[in-house]
């Protein structure tokens, strides 16, 4: 199986992945890095990106670039080419969990916490457009089949981290749950 994690800075994501390291220390987990500074770049990283998915599995990937950039880097000129890059991913057969916890709990800023790679000219643009990043990943995602995942519901994000632990080891009903899930949302 092959989870892509989605979703605003601060959103839960790499909590997300560091509790399912815990359950099952064997999964590949991928962190493709910061934003890529042009489309050639964007293009090197969707591919690092596709070869990873292809070449590991279970793997579980902290971010895709078709889609962040869309919401970080929004350019109407590429959204074709990033619906095609993206198709790419859908044909290797990837799940999307879209980690969304509350937007009062996005929105608070001083909660945010930081990569030591990031800078601060990368902080302040996180800071100042966070409403607007939000709702671009709230558009993006009605179109994109995913799981919810929200870390503030206590009762379903235990539920979820262990499934989708049972789904990268293999589990045949944990894989029919996530399909059940996306059908359902869909």
């Amino acid at each position: 199986m092959r989870i892509i994690l989605e979703g605003p800075d601060n959103a839960g994501k790499t909590t997300f992945a560091h509790e399912l390291l815990k359950l099952h220390p064997l999964i590949t987990y991928f962190h493709p890095g910061g934003k890529p500074n042009d489309v050639e770049a964007e293009g090197v990283c969707v591919e690092q990106q596709l070869n990873w998915l292809e070449n590991h599995s279970p793997i579980l990937m902290d971010r895709c670039t078709p889609i962040s950039q869309r919401v970080y880097n929004p350019d109407p000129e590429l959204d074709q080419w990033r619906d095609h890059m993206w198709q790419r991913y859908v044909k290797i057969g990837v799940v999307v969990i879209y980690c969304r916890p509350s937007t009062d709990r996005l929105l608070r800023v001083q909660d945010l916490t930081w990569r030591d790679d990031e800078t601060e000219e990368h902080k302040q643009k996180i800071i100042k457009g966070q409403h607007s990043f939000i709702e671009r990943y709230d558009a993006l995602m009605q179109t994109i089949p995913n799981v919810c995942y929200d870390f503030e519901d206590r009762a379903h994000a235990e539920v979820l981290l262990k499934k989708t632990a049972q789904a990268l080891t293999g589990s045949v009903e944990a894989s029919r749950w996530f399909d059940n899930i996306i059908n359902l949302r869909g």
